[in-house]
């Protein structure tokens, strides 16, 4: 067994004030630090309060920005669109031009006027490609025989 000193309190006026000098000093440590952690409680909630809008100003910044660059590309598109549409007005003004167009997709003739239909360079090679294979054919079959 251990042999421990035994301490004996002195129950005397001087020990009894610092006892209780001791535990005032403790409770007002704990009073100044939950005082103390309370403020820095108030203060982030302030903080977050005040910041708040701020947080909610910049999310609306980036929508309108995002809008913005959406309203600026159909704009450009616009345009384009208005220049070419100009660009038919300006072709379609011309008479020569809107004879040409009568004629060329209503097929629409003038009195007295004889319509040819010609041949494009790819219809063409199109027909001598298939008289060749043909050709070919009648060949093989002259020597089959």
């Amino acid at each position: 067994m251990k042999d421990t000193p035994k301490v004996t309190t002195l129950h005397e006026q001087y020990t009894k004030e610092k006892t209780l000098a001791n535990i005032r000093e403790q409770k007002r440590a704990r009073f100044i630090h939950m005082r103390k952690t309370a403020i820095m409680v108030l203060g982030c909630l302030a903080l977050l309060f005040t910041s708040w809008p701020l947080v909610k100003n910049h999310q609306k910044t980036v929508e309108y920005r995002q809008q913005y660059k959406e309203s600026q590309e159909q704009l450009a598109q616009l345009k384009e669109e208005k220049d070419n549409l100009e660009y038919q007005v300006t072709l379609l003004e011309n008479d020569e031009y809107v004879a040409k167009l009568a004629r060329s997709e209503y097929h629409l003739t003038k009195d007295n006027e004889v319509v040819f239909k010609l041949p494009n360079k790819s219809e063409e090679s199109e027909v001598e490609q298939q008289n060749k294979e043909e050709k070919q054919d009648d060949a093989a079959d002259d020597t089959q025989e």
